[in-house]
């Protein structure tokens, strides 16, 4: 524990420093700009109600109620100030545990992160602009499912300073239309659609499109319609894989669906590990199990896709085995890009 001065406005000081090493201690993606985060737990673990109490001792908010609250609601914003050396505790009562809207509601409590770019929180214009710009660093992009099983909470759009909670990324392909590549989410960042959290780090698969163009802008919105009117029918089938969540980032379009372990070209091409050591025990009994996994999935995409009682057929319009993923346990039908047509005797019902 470090020793503090006698007076109390050094003692902030210091706690502010203390408070901001263990902060940048916890930075994650720190050699890339404007992707670096922090996330909630760290957060949690760092502010403490001792530490509100010393950092306002003797300021007008020295009541043991509002320290109760800065805990509760305040520890984003209690990091975003102390990271842009913010130096005007005594003005934080005013400034944010006791600002209220036109309804009587306090409004600058973390829930309310990001605060929009013409806000005016703080006196400084300085200060200001960087709380607007930094405050991005403490409120990662907590990801969701979409499903029928609805938990999720995405954004059809996130501005770019906004952090993706990726703790690592791999390229792992380029195409025509965007780039592949794998993202480690970090822990508690990813909400499944019944509703729990990934409790550990998560790879996933990430593929970003640039929305430079008309044409780009109308594929991907047809793509997005796509991929959520399929989950919509899709009944539970362990042959096909779907995507967890779709939505814009900045300049990019994002589709986000589980990782593989390879696709089937690099199956079909021994291009994966222990292919030496597997080949000789696979047989062609083998190979027509797998193929009666890729059959069946193509089959029930092609039958058996229902939406609010109507028959809904379906077309690939990229089918190759590249497009075709692969586990350690089977193979999976995964939709690069489904169109949706109507079936014999029967109309869209969308």
């Amino acid at each position: 524990m470090r020793a503090f001065h006698w007076n109390n406005a050094t003692r902030r000081e210091d706690l502010a420093k203390a408070i901001r090493y263990e902060l940048d201690a916890a930075l994650k993606c720190r050699n890339k700009d404007s992707h670096e985060f922090i996330c909630l737990d760290d957060i949690e673990k760092i502010w403490t109600l001792q530490r509100i109490q010393s950092l306002s001792k003797g300021l007008p908010w020295d009541k043991p109620a509002l320290h109760e609250r800065a805990l509760a609601d305040y520890r984003l914003v209690l990091s975003v100030l102390v990271w842009i050396h913010w130096d005007g505790w005594s003005d934080f009562g005013k400034v944010f545990l006791e600002h209220v809207d036109r309804r009587r509601i306090f409004d600058r409590e973390d829930r309310y992160l990001p605060f929009d770019a013409t806000t005016e929180l703080l006196t400084q214009q300085n200060h200001n602009n960087e709380f607007l710009k930094r405050q991005y660093i403490f409120i990662p992009i907590e990801l969701a499912e979409e499903g029928s099983n609805q938990h999720a909470t995405n954004k059809d759009d996130y501005e770019a300073l906004y952090r993706m909670p990726f703790l690592d990324t791999k390229v792992i392909g380029t195409g025509a239309t965007g780039d592949v590549f794998k993202a480690l989410i970090a822990p508690k960042y990813f909400l499944y659609e019944q509703g729990h959290q990934n409790l550990k780090p998560m790879w996933v698969a990430i593929k970003r499109i640039q929305r430079s163009d008309e044409v780009k802008v109308k594929n991907f919105t047809a793509e997005q319609k796509a991929l959520r009117v399929f989950k919509q029918c899709l009944q539970k089938h362990e042959n096909i894989m779907h995507s967890f969540l779709s939505f814009t980032h900045g300049a990019h379009f994002v589709i986000i669906s589980p990782l593989a372990d390879l696709d089937l070209a690099a199956f079909f091409s021994g291009v994966y590990d222990g292919f030496e050591a597997r080949q000789r025990s696979f047989t062609p009994f083998d190979l027509f199990q797998e193929a009666a996994c890729l059959a069946g999935a193509l089959h029930f995409l092609h039958n058996g896709l229902e939406l609010r009682g109507s028959k809904i057929a379906c077309a690939h319009l990229d089918f190759k085995p590249d497009n075709r993923e692969a586990s350690r346990t089977r193979i999976y039908c995964k939709r690069k890009l489904l169109r949706q047509l109507p079936a014999p005797g029967s109309q869209l019902p969308f």
